[in-house]
């Protein structure tokens, strides 16, 4: 990206470097998967940079400005592992990019949905029905009598409240955009989800590879899951 290479101009520059460009991205990537972020600093801290990530982990870190602590949170017995929280609510895409690796059925994976010109839905396995999507349909199939019966129940002020459903065929209407926007992420994929689980219970896929299909698979489950809210949305608008 473009920061990177103005890092790499500049490194050579004050340090007199000679490294191509690719040769220092892997540097720098090595560093930023290891070390420890203090603004505006990032930190290697030897040995603490063994500990694993975890996401109940088994110890906290603290730093007062010139030392790094570690402490258990947990009782721990001789030969039992320390492992720390990396922080930020970390999904497997996130963990990939940053430090390389990714955890089986990672509870914190995420899905970014953008619709046209909507906000970003950024959708969990617990996310209720994608909201910033839903708001921008609603937007989309809205009429005089969606305006007027807003109105009247006390829903529209200067403007309307697209935040929540209208009326019943807005809804509807809403409902069906979402699930065509959804059907098409899933249709982008060049495998379906079974193969990818199949994939992954095969137990042959190694390194990298392994990562991309379990980042590939939670995307899926998501936005299947988005597709099952959407289908018990619809029975009570029946």
């Amino acid at each position: 990206c473009a920061a990177s290479r103005r890092l790499w101009t500049h490194a050579h520059a004050a340090l007199g470097l000679q490294l191509e460009l690719d040769a220092f991205l892997g540097l720098i990537a090595l560093v930023r998967s290891r070390a420890y972020s203090s603004r505006p600093l990032l930190t290697l801290v030897p040995v603490m940079e063994m500990i694993n990530h975890a996401p109940a982990a088994t110890a906290t870190k603290e730093f007062d400005g010139e030392t790094f602590r570690v402490t258990a949170a947990v009782d721990l017995e001789t030969g039992d592992e320390l492992t720390l929280d990396y922080g930020g609510g970390l999904g497997n895409a996130d963990l990939l990019d940053i430090y390389g690796f990714t955890l089986e059925n990672n509870p914190r994976d995420t899905l970014a949905l953008a619709v046209a010109d909507a906000d970003v839905d950024v959708l969990g396995a617990a996310s209720s029905l994608a909201p910033k999507a839903l708001k921008h349909y609603r937007r989309q199939h809205v009429t005089t009598e969606d305006r007027v019966n807003a109105a009247i129940r006390g829903m529209a002020g200067s403007e309307v409240d697209y935040e929540r459903p209208l009326t019943l065929r807005n809804e509807r209407e809403a409902v069906r955009e979402l699930v065509a926007a959804v059907e098409a992420r899933l249709a982008a994929y060049e495998t379906a989800p079974d193969d990818d689980a199949t994939l992954l219970a095969g137990g042959t896929l190694e390194g990298k590879e392994l990562d991309a299909v379990r980042v590939r698979l939670s995307e899926k489950l998501i936005l299947l899951q988005q597709l099952e809210r959407a289908a018990q949305s619809a029975k009570f608008m029946c």
